[in-house]
């Protein structure tokens, strides 16, 4: 937003390789849990929102989200027990799968209430 507003007052911006920014990150952020809520929260955006209508669905939710879900489920599952490092990303695969899965429903609620 700053950039952009010096862009619009023709202010000059020039690159500064050296130039550090320094963040302050709540605490909270830093957690597991919040990575994994944050990812499930997308996916229930995108189910509900941006996926739009599918042609065979169960209650709206298309049958291969779910076998795709399962999927993700065990291999995190898998990658945890074996304290992997990819465990919480695939972990946050699941979350937003899971999170897909619901905003389907939602979604499929939403139309029947419409109609």
């Amino acid at each position: 937003m700053m950039f952009l507003e010096l862009l619009r007052r023709g202010v000059p911006i020039r690159y500064q390789p050296a130039m550090e920014v320094i963040h302050f990150i709540e605490p909270f952020k830093l957690k597991r849990r919040y990575f994994i809520k944050l990812h499930y929260l997308s996916g229930v955006r995108f189910g509900r929102y941006e996926s739009g209508p599918m042609p065979m669905t169960v209650c709206g939710v298309p049958p291969y989200m779910v076998r795709q879900s399962c999927q993700y489920l065990i291999d995190a599952c898998m990658r945890y027990v074996r304290r992997e490092k990819k465990a919480l990303r695939h972990g946050m695969i699941f979350s937003y799968s899971l999170g897909a899965i619901y905003g389907r429903f939602q979604y499929w609620k939403d139309m029947r209430t419409q109609n």
